[in-house]
């Protein structure tokens, strides 16, 4: 299997009208507008994750399932190896990104879930169908930028590693070339710092090719407690190195994903300021190992599993009433 799709043509009477949109998303997102919230019955909710679902999807099942990893050399607790757990939380978070696409919440697991093609991703002007996307656009990349409607069909990336060439154009003879060029290039990022990009890489190496029989799992607040306990075991080691910048790099992750969290608790003020706090601790934890106080930053760490323990067992109290929970999801989603 190749990470490469062909460009779909659009040389119909639809075209004009396509282009048009692209230039009217470019303006209003190069202005930092949002994306429209999905919204709740009271108002008080923007579900991140919804940004750019097609709207014609099952917005429930969206947000209530997930599919499991399928990593070479991941052992029974789920987990890989300390590279490529590392590599996992990047290709999730949106700092390893840049620009429009860093700010509005898009990491690569967006599009690429688990490694897989994201089948039901759309933004009005830069998609032509579900799971496509224009990718040469100035809307996220001033360098590939063709003022052009070209979307592609996002590619899987499962069996990547033995998928040489890459790009839908098969210009990308490695796999390391092809992810710095999605990264620096399509999305506008900053160039990782050597750990991170390897870990990256060795991440898109270890994805397997899922199985038809392979099925997803439900997404829960116990799925969610867990991912922060595993970013928590990575950070721990970068501590102990000490290794304070890519630290401060999981961290951020952490964080981001402590937010989606906080969006699920819509109207849950004692759960949301919960979640608040946890993200204030990761914080203390952050400033420690910037400033290279590694071993205080542990123990604060420690502290932070201990809160995290309690905070999970809180919030399952009112996962009921949250928007983890697909009749109240059901319910609440206009």
């Amino acid at each position: 299997m190749k990470v490469s799709d062909a460009r779909p043509s659009l040389r119909d009477a639809r075209g004009e009208r396509f282009v048009s949109l692209q230039l009217f998303t470019a303006a209003m997102l190069a202005a930092c507008a949002p994306a429209p919230p999905a919204e709740v019955e009271d108002g008080a909710a923007v579900l991140t994750d919804l940004k750019w679902l097609d709207p014609a999807a099952d917005r429930v099942a969206f947000l209530t399932e997930e599919w499991p990893d399928r990593l070479t050399g991941m052992g029974a607790d789920g987990r890989a190896s300390f590279e490529v757990e590392l590599g996992r939380i990047a290709f999730r978070s949106p700092g390893l990104l840049g620009g429009v696409a860093a700010r509005e919440g898009l990491n690569c697991n967006t599009c690429h879930p688990a490694g897989r093609r994201n089948e039901g991703f759309f933004l009005t002007g830069l998609s032509a169908e579900p799971g496509t996307v224009d990718t040469t656009t100035s809307v996220f990349s001033k360098v590939l930028g063709d003022e052009a409607f070209n979307p592609i069909r996002i590619p899987s990336l499962e069996g990547a590693a033995g998928s040489a060439p890459y790009g839908h154009d098969g210009r990308e003879p490695t796999l390391a070339g092809f992810v710095r060029m999605v990264v620096v290039d399509e999305f506008a990022g900053e160039e990782p710092s050597p750990r991170v990009f390897d870990a990256v890489v060795a991440y898109v190496s270890a994805v397997e090719t899922f199985p038809d029989a392979i099925r997803k799992r439900p997404l829960t607040l116990a799925s969610d407690v867990d991912e922060l306990a595993r970013a928590a075991d990575v950070l721990e080691r970068l501590l102990a190195e000490p290794d304070g910048g890519t630290a401060a790099f999981v961290i951020f992750a952490m964080r981001h994903q402590i937010g989606r969290m906080h969006e699920r608790f819509v109207g849950l003020a004692g759960a949301r300021l919960t979640l608040e706090s946890l993200s204030v601790s990761l914080r203390e934890v952050r400033d420690l190992a910037e400033s290279r106080r590694c071993d205080e930053a542990q123990t604060r760490l420690d502290a932070w599993r201990d809160e995290l323990t309690a905070a999970a067992t809180r919030l399952a109290s009112q996962e009921k009433a949250s928007l983890y929970d697909p009749n109240r999801l059901k319910t609440a989603l206009r």
